[in-house]
């Protein structure tokens, strides 16, 4: 299916599977990358199982990935090009709660 894609999505704590998806469009300031593959980190395992307080269902489970740049937005600068191999790991933290505080970006208690 072209302007599709496979993903793995999350309806309730549990209930899950494999979908088509709608390929999502190219933030004006970002970059559009084809995901070769995906990791499921200790976040995504107790969101699959227990839902997340941030999380609306469904919900498009996974963030560590790797893959190829298939298009730029025409407001993004960067100097990758199209063709560019990324890694992705991104973490979302507050800042402000103590393991923030101390570094521990990855033990963010918000």
């Amino acid at each position: 299916m072209k302007d599709m894609m496979k993903a793995l999505v999350v309806h309730a704590p549990g209930q899950y599977s494999i979908e088509q998806v709608p390929i999502p469009q190219t933030p004006a300031g970002g970059l559009l990358v084809k995901v070769e593959a995906c990791g499921l980190c200790g976040s995504d395992l107790r969101t699959l199982r227990n839902g997340h307080r941030k999380v609306t269902l469904p919900w498009i489970i996974g963030h560590e990935l790797v893959g190829t740049i298939v298009e730029i937005g025409p407001q993004c600068q960067t100097k990758w090009t199209i063709g560019t191999r990324l890694a992705i790991g991104p973490l979302s933290y507050c800042g402000t709660c103590d393991f923030c505080v101390a570094g521990s970006y990855e033990l963010c208690l918000n």
